[in-house]
Parts: structure tokens; C-alpha cells; sequence
């Protein structure tokens, strides 16, 4: 009788089961989320694994080759996040750096396809400055939204405790006022009661 050898190794075994947006999810979910399903596997678009890329950096250019496991990407609205999955049989203790250069090809891959279609589209260089300025004052207009919010918030609380209103009964005004779920009401009150 003749043995018939396995010749599928672990490593292609793993991206094969990960490559599963199913799998995929259900993962991130556990680890990530305490189990909530917050990733869905339909919103799991395939995102090229060779992240390779040319850096340039003044005079200096330079090669960087990378292919990770299984890439990810999900987008909500105009906001998107890249999820990946490296296998590891043995410890390696570069791995978080490897993970980090990886993320930042991945990102840098992203940005030049960006940058490519906006030059497209409007014909000329992108003006880096200009972009970066455009970003600033965005996040800080948002920053700015965000710390309204969270100051009405906390002088809600702050003043249903003053005037003695019960947790119960702050905690339901928080729902009413800000469309809060119970839980997100509930983490404003540890936070400020």
C-alpha cells in the first residue's frame, strides 16, 4: 500500500479559511467587539494583498515588497477601515513591526490611488500643503462638533445630579436628548455622574 503525503501547508490551509468574509467577520467580531456583530460579512470588500510600493523620500527611492495573508476593507460613508490577517505558526517577535510596515503600505497604496484620481479629475498636481491644511481644519471643525456634544452631555448629567433627579430618570433623559442607545447613555453616566 502505497502513503499518500499531505502537501498542503498550514499557511495556505489558514488563508484559504480566512479568505471567508463569513470567517473573516466572525473573527474581528469576537476579538474585537466582545462577540457584537459590528463587522458584516457583506460590507467586506477584497483589498489586494501586494501592498508593495516604491517610497520616496527626497533623492532616495527604494523598493518595499510586501504580501500579507488576507486584506480586508470596509467603508462607511466616506470614512474606511482596512482589516488584515497575518497567520503565524511560531512566535515572531517582529511581527508587530512587520504588521505596522505592512499597514503602512497598505494606507500609502490607498492614498496613491486617491491622489491619482483627484489628479485625474481635476487635471493638475495635488497641492500636499493645501491637503493637509483642508484635513486640519476639517477634524478640528469636527473636534470642535464632537466637544459641543460632549459638553451638553455632561452638563446634563452634571446638573440632573445637582438638582437630585435620580440615575434612572437622568439616564432616560440622556436617551430622549441625544437618541442614545442605553448602553452609550449608561457610559456618559459612569463617565460624569
Amino acid at each position: 500500500m502505497t502513503r499518500i503525503e499531505n502537501k498542503v501547508t498550514q499557511d495556505t490551509a489558514l488563508k484559504n479559511f480566512w479568505r471567508d468574509n463569513q470567517h473573516f467577520a466572525d473573527l474581528f467580531n469576537a476579538v474585537l467587539f466582545i462577540g457584537k456583530e459590528v463587522l458584516k460579512a457583506e460590507d467586506l470588500k477584497e483589498v489586494d494583498t501586494d501592498v508593495s510600493s516604491i517610497v520616496k523620500f527626497n533623492k532616495h527611492i527604494e523598493t518595499v515588497k510586501r504580501i500579507l495573508d488576507v486584506v480586508r476593507k470596509t467603508a462607511y460613508g466616506v470614512d474606511f477601515i482596512i482589516w488584515g490577517l497575518e497567520n503565524q505558526g511560531k512566535i515572531h517577535y517582529a511581527m508587530p513591526l512587520r504588521h505596522m510596515i505592512g499597514d503602512s503600505l497598505i494606507y500609502l497604496k490607498e492614498y496613491q490611488g486617491i491622489a491619482a484620481r483627484n489628479r485625474k479629475e481635476k487635471g493638475s498636481e495635488l497641492n500636499m500643503c493645501k491637503a493637509l491644511e483642508k484635513l486640519m481644519n476639517e477634524s478640528m471643525e469636527k473636534g470642535k462638533v464632537e466637544g459641543e456634544q460632549e459638553g451638553k452631555i455632561q452638563g446634563v448629567i452634571l446638573t440632573c445630579h445637582k438638582f437630585k433627579i435620580s440615575r434612572e430618570e437622568t439616564l432616560k433623559n440622556l436617551i430622549e436628548e441625544f437618541a442614545f442607545s442605553k448602553e452609550e447613555a449608561s457610559s456618559y453616566m459612569k463617565k460624569y455622574w
